[in-house]
């Protein structure tokens, strides 16, 4: 066999290798595009899952917080009233303070994306290490929650039972717990301005007026991470 020959045969021989690996590597990128792609398509669609459940927490964070700015603007006022830094208001808007400043509102939170992805150990496909940290911080903060929540309970319940026998507080207590803050119908004509005399109600007023401050800051630094959550999520989709 003439040397020109062995050498065509010898360069047939090197091209169909190199085919082969040419082939063996694209079809090993193109899986690893596939790999790449499927991932990113459920990266994707627990991107939305996140995206709603925290959208739906700002609607309800505001929600609260508005109603919350309520309940302490109206606590601050009778306190300041009752310090004299600020004029006594007409019978209806009195009785009207003193109901909001009872009112209770706490956040129902929305985290059911977020819990499938720890339980089910899929955390890994939110890419993202900041987006990652952003939400298990904010679900930290809801689970240990306002350090002072439970003693704002003890403290309402505490103030029912000793005010009891008080006709002015029960007439309170009865529109705190419809859903349009109306106040009951009566047969007597409570005296609010008394109320604010009472020195047990003074006293869970102001505590309760420092305990509600506080949750209602909490709720939005909440407020705040929320929307971060919701900015950080839309710049990966």
């Amino acid at each position: 066999m003439k040397k020109s020959d062995i050498r065509g045969i010898a360069a047939r021989s090197i091209g169909e290798i190199a085919i082969i690996i040419i082939g063996v590597l694209i079809a090993f990128q193109f899986e690893e595009w596939r790999g790449e792609r499927e991932l990113r398509e459920q990266e994707i669609a627990q991107l939305y899952a996140l995206q709603a459940d925290f959208t739906e927490n700002i609607k309800r964070l505001q929600g609260v917080i508005d109603r919350q700015e309520v309940v302490v603007a109206s606590q601050t006022r009778l306190l300041g009233i009752i310090h004299g830094h600020q004029d006594m208001p007409n019978e209806e808007a009195l009785k009207k303070l003193v109901t909001d400043s009872f009112m209770f509102f706490r956040l129902e939170e929305v985290l059911g994306a977020y819990q499938a992805l720890v339980s089910s150990g899929d955390l890994r496909l939110i890419r993202d290490r900041s987006l990652r940290a952003a939400i298990a911080e904010f679900a930290g903060t809801l689970g240990d929650g306002y350090e002072d929540e439970k003693l704002g309970l003890q403290l309402r319940v505490r103030l029912i039972s000793e005010m009891s026998s008080s006709t002015e507080f029960l007439a309170v207590l009865e529109p705190s717990f419809r859903a349009d803050g109306s106040l009951p119908d009566s047969a007597y004509d409570p005296d609010f301005k008394a109320l604010l005399d009472n020195r047990a109600y003074r006293n869970h007023l102001t505590l309760l007026t420092y305990i509600e401050s506080g949750q209602l800051d909490f709720y939005r630094g909440l407020l705040v991470s929320a929307k971060s959550i919701v900015g950080i999520v839309e710049q990966n989709l």
